[in-house]
C-alpha cells in the first residue's frame, strides 16, 4: 500500500476514534443525569411521606387533646399535666416539619402550609400561624380554599389585637367567595359571618354583629332541608337571645321559624325543661 494513501485512511480512523469516544462521553453524561434525576425524585419522594407522616402526627395529638378535654371526670392536675404532654409533642413533631418543609421548597402544598399554622396557633406561636397560613393563601388554587384562609388570617389578626385589619379580612374573606354556588360555600360563608360576629361581639360593634345575623338567617334559608341546617338555626337563635338586650330591641333579623316552616329542621327545639317536653316525657 502507498505509504500516502494510508494517511487518509489514518486520519478518518483518528476523526472516528474521536466521534465514538465523545459519543460514549455524552452516553455516560446522559445515564449520569437521569441517575441524578432518578435519585433527587426518590429524595423528594422521601422527604415528601416523611412530611405527611410528620403531619399526620400532628392532626392525631389535635383530635386526642379533643377528646381527652371531653372527659369531663378527670381531676384538673391530671388534665393539666396531660395537656402539657400533648403541646410537647407537637412542639417536637413541629420542629421535624420545618425542617422537611424548608427541605422540600416549591414541593410543598397548600395542605402542608394549613396543618402547620393550625398546629402553632394551637400552641400560641401566632407569628408562625400567621406566616404560614399566608402561603396557604398564596398557593390556595380556588375561591372557596382563599375565603378560608382570609378567614383564619383575620382570627390571627384578632388575637394579635388587629381589630381594624381583622375585619377588613372578614370582609375580604366574604367577597372572595362572593356568591354561594353549593351547600359548602353556603356554610364556608356563613361560618366567616359567624366568626365576624363574634369578633364584632367583642368589640360591642352590636349593630354589626347584628348586620352578620341577619346574612346568617338568609343563608340558613338556602340549605338544604338536613339536620345540620336545624344546627344553625339553633345556634343563630342563641345568638340572637344574646343581642336583642343590646339593640333596645331593636333587631334587622326576621325571627327564627317565623311564617311556615319549609324545612322539619326549621323550627328552633324547644328547652329541656318546657311544659311540653315535660308532658311527651311523662306520656
Amino acid at each position: 500500500m502507498d505509504p500516502q494513501d494510508s494517511q487518509p485512511h489514518k486520519a478518518n480512523s483518528f476523526k472516528a476514534s474521536i466521534l465514538i469516544s465523545v459519543m460514549a462521553v455524552a452516553v455516560s453524561c446522559l445515564a449520569l443525569g437521569f441517575t441524578i434525576l432518578n435519585e433527587t425524585k426518590k429524595e423528594t419522594t422521601t422527604l415528601r411521606q416523611s412530611l405527611t407522616d410528620v403531619l399526620e402526627q400532628i392532626t392525631d395529638i389535635d383530635r386526642e387533646a379533643a377528646e381527652f378535654q371531653a372527659i369531663l371526670s378527670l381531676p384538673d392536675e391530671q388534665k393539666d399535666s396531660t395537656s402539657f404532654s400533648f403541646v410537647n409533642r407537637k412542639i417536637l413533631l413541629l420542629r421535624q416539619a420545618e425542617e422537611l418543609y424548608k427541605k422540600l421548597g416549591d414541593k410543598t402544598t397548600a395542605e402542608d402550609d394549613a396543618v402547620i399554622s393550625v398546629a402553632y396557633a394551637h400552641i400560641g406561636e401566632f407569628e408562625k400561624a400567621e406566616s404560614h397560613m399566608n402561603f396557604y393563601l398564596e398557593k390556595a388554587k380556588n375561591r372557596f380554599w382563599r375565603a378560608t384562609a382570609l378567614r383564619s388570617l383575620a382570627y390571627l389578626a384578632a388575637v394579635r389585637g388587629d381589630h381594624s385589619h381583622a375585619t377588613k379580612l372578614y370582609d375580604k374573606a366574604l367577597q372572595e367567595i362572593g356568591i354561594p354556588k353549593n351547600d359548602m360555600e353556603i356554610s364556608t360563608k356563613m361560618t366567616i359571618n359567624l366568626f365576624k360576629m363574634h369578633h364584632s361581639i367583642a368589640l360591642n360593634d352590636y349593630d354589626s354583629a347584628a348586620s352578620s345575623l341577619q346574612e346568617l338567617v338568609v343563608d340558613v334559608q338556602h340549605l338544604d332541608c338536613t339536620s345540620g341546617r336545624g344546627q344553625w338555626f339553633t345556634r343563630i337563635s342563641r345568638i340572637r337571645k344574646r343581642l336583642i338586650p343590646h339593640l333596645n330591641g331593636k333587631i334587622s333579623t326576621p325571627p327564627i321559624g317565623a311564617g311556615e316552616a319549609k324545612c322539619i329542621y326549621d323550627q328552633s327545639p324547644p328547652r329541656p325543661n318546657s311544659l311540653g317536653t315535660l308532658q311527651r316525657q311523662v306520656g
